[in-house]
């Protein structure tokens, strides 16, 4: 459904307006407008919310109600998932390791 009441911390949200930029927004929100998902870092549970994946992640925007119109509140995609939690993108799953001898058998 197209329209969020508020920005959630931890939730992920799409931004369905288009791709053009609306009036007000900061050149640094740009990324906002790939029509991906994105994961709120802080949000106050109102208009305003960070995001992970933004070029200033702690910084809080303030979005209107016109605006708030257009995001969609989504599930967390799998592939997007390592935006919150870098780490884990490159940690081997748990049964390469039960092989054993992955650092010495180049292959």
């Amino acid at each position: 459904s197209k329209g969020i009441p508020a920005f959630e911390s931890g939730q992920w949200y799409r931004w369905t307006g288009g791709t053009e930029r609306p009036s007000g927004w900061a050149d640094k929100m740009d990324f906002l407008l790939d029509g991906k998902p994105h994961q709120v870092n802080e949000s106050s549970g109102g208009d305003e919310a960070s995001f992970f994946d933004s070029p200033t992640p702690h910084v809080k925007w303030t979005f209107t109600t016109e605006q708030l119109g257009k995001f969609e509140r989504v599930s967390a995609p799998e592939e997007n998932s390592q935006a919150a939690k870098p780490a884990e993108e490159h940690v081997p799953p748990p049964a390469d390791k039960a092989e054993g001898g992955d650092e010495t058998m180049p292959t």
